[in-house]
C-alpha cells in the first residue's frame, strides 16, 4: 500500500471514529436544543407543563424531561405539541448545521487541511448524521 493510500485509510478510520463518538453527542445537544425551543414556545403559548401534557397525552413530567432533553419524543408527538402550541413542526426543531471542524478532532483536520478531495469526502460521510457546512460557510480558508 502506497503511502498516500495509507494516509487516507487512516483519515478514514479517524472520520469513522469521529462520528461513533461524537454522533452521541450530537443527538443529545439536539434534543437539548429542541427541548429549550419547546419551552419557549410553550411559555408563548401561555400554558403550563400540566396544560401542555394533558392536551398531547403525556405526563407533566414527560414533559419536563422533554424540555430538558432528557426524553426524546416520536415523530407524530412533535406533530401534536406544535398543534397545541399553534407552531408549524419545524418551527419546534433546530438548527442542525454544523461546521465540519465541530465534528473531527483537531488533528484528523491537518490531516486534511490542505486537501479539498478529504475534506469533500468528511462533508459527504458526516453529512449523512447532520447538516454540515464546510470551511469557506462558516468564514475559514479551504
Amino acid at each position: 500500500m502506497s503511502r498516500k493510500a495509507s494516509q487516507k485509510s487512516v483519515e478514514v478510520s479517524e472520520i469513522d471514529f469521529q462520528i461513533e463518538t461524537r454522533d452521541t453527542c450530537l443527538v443529545d445537544a439536539l434534543y437539548k436544543e429542541f427541548g429549550q425551543g419547546l419551552r419557549r414556545a410553550r411559555k408563548e403559548a401561555e400554558l403550563t407543563q400540566k396544560e401542555l401534557a394533558e392536551r398531547v397525552g403525556l405526563t407533566r413530567t414527560s414533559i419536563t424531561n422533554i424540555e430538558r432533553g432528557s426524553q426524546h419524543i416520536a415523530l407524530h408527538q412533535l406533530f401534536q405539541l406544535a398543534s397545541v402550541l399553534g407552531q408549524e413542526p419545524a418551527a419546534l426543531l433546530p438548527d442542525q448545521t454544523v461546521a465540519l471542524e465541530e465534528l473531527v478532532r483537531p488533528e484528523v483536520m491537518q490531516l486534511i487541511a490542505g486537501d479539498q478531495e478529504g475534506q469533500d469526502f468528511a462533508v459527504r460521510v458526516l453529512g449523512k448524521s447532520a447538516s454540515v457546512r464546510g470551511q469557506q460557510d462558516a468564514g475559514g480558508d479551504r
